[in-house]
């Protein structure tokens, strides 16, 4: 069957807007979709009038690099020339990347594909190529989002050492400047629900007489128990930070730490 080249055009252009949008997302770049969308274009006349040379599929390759290049420097803007060739780069191996994904699904189905038009002599099969591509953009896009909000909280995560009841703990805190509560004039830090879990488990406020902080929720005010230790030392590289007379706070709703810290710490604490 015939391919008809208004469809090379919108499956080009879909594809590459995808590609595009990924590239300047993945490198924080400034996003305008009028140039994301002028990349795209670009990219969808190249798929059109690179088949009428009758090019070799290597001197093909090689246009493909020009052709990269050229979209991404109209993509939009660029702090300087380094992240332009980062982002030209992550272009190309996003454009590799998805292109082997979609070209080893046609090969496991026994259905011929061009790589370098993204077309197929069927109709239906273009319509492939665009799900395919965009549940690979996806899925990239919520990985690298998750990819970088670790590496956000990751700043601001301190390792914290405490001993309570004989014992000495180990923790995660994460730097919150949100977190402002005060038991009088001593600083409360608030402790995950799985940690306090833990130090409920060793006894380790056995006899001691709990005190209540308030607390402000979405569902409005609340009590916890806090309960007062001596020192915690909060590590920041080799520099160790040593704060006397601290609050934990219990809690028995999960901080929303994703695993990756148990103490919410307070400005007072950086």
């Amino acid at each position: 069957m015939e391919v008809y080249i208004e469809y090379v055009a919108i499956n080009n252009f879909l594809i590459d807007y995808m590609l595009v949008s990924l590239t300047r997302k993945s490198m924080k770049l400034p996003y305008k979709k009028v140039y994301v969308c002028l990349a795209a274009l670009v990219g969808a006349l190249f798929a059109i009038v690179t088949p009428l040379f009758k090019m070799s599929a290597a001197f093909t390759f090689i246009a493909k690099f020009f052709e990269g290049a050229l979209i991404i420097l109209i993509s939009g803007k660029f702090t300087n020339f380094r992240a332009y060739v980062r982002s030209f780069y992550l272009f190309l191996f996003f454009t590799f990347a998805f292109g082997g994904a979609v070209f080893g699904a046609f090969y496991l189905s026994g259905t011929s594909y061009d790589v370098f038009t993204r077309t197929s002599p069927e109709e239906l099969t273009l319509t492939i190529v665009l799900v395919i591509v965009f549940v690979l953009y996806f899925i990239t896009g919520k990985v690298i989002g998750k990819l970088y909000k670790k590496r956000e909280i990751t700043d601001f995560i301190r390792k914290c050492e405490f001993t309570v009841g004989g014992k000495t703990y180990v923790a995660n805190g994460f730097l919150d400047s949100g977190n402002r509560l005060r038991y009088k004039n001593e600083p409360i830090i608030i402790v995950s629900q799985k940690l306090s879990e833990r130090l409920r488990k060793d006894g380790a406020f056995s006899g001691v007489i709990p005190r209540f902080a308030s607390v402000s929720t979405i569902a409005g005010e609340r009590l916890i128990k806090v309960y007062k230790i001596s020192r915690i030392k909060i590590y920041n590289g080799n520099n160790e930070n040593i704060i006397d007379n601290v609050m934990l706070g219990m809690t028995e709703k999960d901080v929303r730490s994703g695993g990756e810290y148990d103490l919410i710490l307070g400005t007072v604490f950086a």
